[in-house]
């Protein structure tokens, strides 16, 4: 959660409504004495009141806190609430604002204008006679500016007021505004703007006088230790760094999710998108983590793991089972039963199988292997979209040669590329009877060095080592026999 985006609390904190609310109002009024016992709050922070009329409650999310202050008292010119003209005419009905001029700091004045209308302010100039300079803000149709002085600020100085409404194109003015400080504006209640139906039961009307509480209604201590996670129609900018247990769907989820493709419960879920705004996490099955960027549980895949960037388990929209499945890295997918993919770009198509490392593959039978850069297990094209795979099988190393037919139960490849895929050993699977009763062993072995094959022949040992053989490698003669590098 960034800085500055925070809930705060309070002990026992308790005041009453001053005026009505009805059931679509984002603001209400409490006293100066029943404020103090509520959080302070700065931009982008909040928290929750009840409010309760001791037959219905509603809990709100507090955003903001402002001063309330009353009309100026006739004939004064402290400029509490005052109402404003265009050119001093009261005749300008619809230029009407309220003026609060109040001492903020030893060098600095605050000006509050709210309009007197319903079309709300957006745009403020402050003509200063003297001071050094004016910063202001607009919030709901609320301006805030900030005379700052080098030095203390005067009891009393002149300004000129320009402000304009939503609906107006033009600006209005008054000026030669004289305000005086020693007349202090102290302000007598205060409004808090709040956010309401956060849980999409609806608002209600509320009256003067009914409890305003900072406390979580009919929630058990098992409630408050798994905290309500915001849904991501509600306070996007939040949701984005929450996290927390969903009641309604039993699981604990947050952040920039594909919240309308969550389906799995019991489950952990938190990442985000990958930046491009449409590939957002989700995990539709029980007892799943889904952790990362862009990663995904496609359904069907109990109990599996998805972290990293762009990951998943299961196939989308199929029912095929990915129970217990496990994709970590960066574009790593696994599809099968307590199939395995780690680190970039692998894939895990077999059961019970695992792809580890860079473009690895484990294809798609039974118990097979894949670590290495790029190194697949065997897969025959048979044409027509039809491939034959077989159960077993581990390929190691680098770009394995895998798809010329053999059943290579274990391949060590030595090649450079995808297009330039070489074996250096092999162990494949022939129709030689291998049992241990009786019967003579017929068949090949099935055991290969291809790199062993293509190489040079020696005259020598002395000769091989000459031409880089090293010592206990293998090397073969000019006769074609296979010897050992002494």
């Amino acid at each position: 959660m960034p800085v500055g985006v925070r809930q705060h609390f309070a002990n026992n904190a308790s005041g009453s409504l001053l005026e009505s609310i009805d059931d679509s109002q984002n603001t209400f009024k409490t006293s100066i004495s029943d404020a103090t016992a509520f959080p302070d709050i700065d931009a982008g922070e909040y928290f929750y009141v009840t409010l309760d009329n001791g037959t219905t409650n509603e809990v709100v999310r507090v955003t903001q806190k402002l001063d309330s202050f009353a009309a100026a008292p006739a004939g004064t010119q402290n400029f509490c609430n005052t109402a404003v003209y265009h050119v001093n005419n009261s005749n300008e009905t619809n230029s009407k604002i309220f003026l609060t001029v109040k001492h903020k700091s030893s060098l600095s004045v605050e000006v509050i204008i709210e309009s007197g209308t319903n079309d709300g302010i957006d745009d403020v100039l402050i003509e200063l006679h003297g001071g050094s300079g004016v910063s202001t803000s607009i919030t709901n149709g609320v301006a805030t500016s900030t005379i700052s002085y080098s030095s203390s600020h005067p009891s009393s100085k002149q300004m000129n007021i320009l402000w304009s409404k939503v609906n107006m194109p033009g600006m209005w003015m008054s000026s030669g505004i004289t305000y005086n400080l020693d007349n202090t504006c102290l302000p007598t209640a205060v409004v808090y703007s709040c956010t309401r139906d956060i849980d999409n039961t609806g608002s209600s009307a509320f009256s003067a006088g009914d409890t305003v509480e900072l406390r979580v209604t009919n929630k058990t201590l098992f409630d408050l230790s798994r905290p309500q996670v915001l849904h991501r129609n509600h306070y996007l900018f939040d949701q984005k760094y929450s996290f927390g247990y969903s009641a309604v769907s039993n699981r604990l989820e947050g952040g920039d999710l594909h919240y309308t493709a969550m389906s799995g419960e019991y489950s952990l879920t938190f990442g985000t998108s990958l930046g491009d705004g449409t590939t957002l996490p989700y995990n539709k099955s029980n007892g799943a983590v889904v952790f990362g960027k862009g990663c995904i549980n496609h359904g069907h895949a109990e109990g599996g793991v998805t972290t990293g960037i762009r990951s998943m388990v299961g196939v989308n929209g199929a029912g095929q089972e990915a129970t217990a499945a496990v994709a970590m890295g960066y574009f790593c997918n696994a599809y099968r039963l307590g199939s395995v993919a780690m680190g970039t770009s692998s894939q895990c198509f077999g059961t019970a199988s695992l792809a580890v490392g860079n473009g690895a593959v484990a294809s798609d039978q039974w118990a097979n292997i894949a670590l290495g850069e790029g190194v697949v297990t065997p897969v025959v094209d048979q044409g027509n979209g039809n491939y034959q795979t077989f159960a077993g099988c581990t390929a190691v190393g680098r770009w394995n040669k895998f798809d010329d037919g053999k059943q290579y139960v274990f391949s060590v490849g030595v090649g450079e590329n995808n297009d330039n895929r070489f074996n250096g050993f092999y162990i494949r699977q022939t129709t030689t009877n291998w049992s241990t009763g009786t019967g003579a062993m017929l068949g090949p072995s099935g055991v290969g060095f291809p790199t062993l094959g293509k190489s040079s022949r020696y005259l020598s040992d002395s000769g091989a080592g000459t031409y880089g053989v090293l010592s206990g490698e293998l090397w073969v003669d000019t006769s074609g026999y296979v010897r050992i590098k002494s």
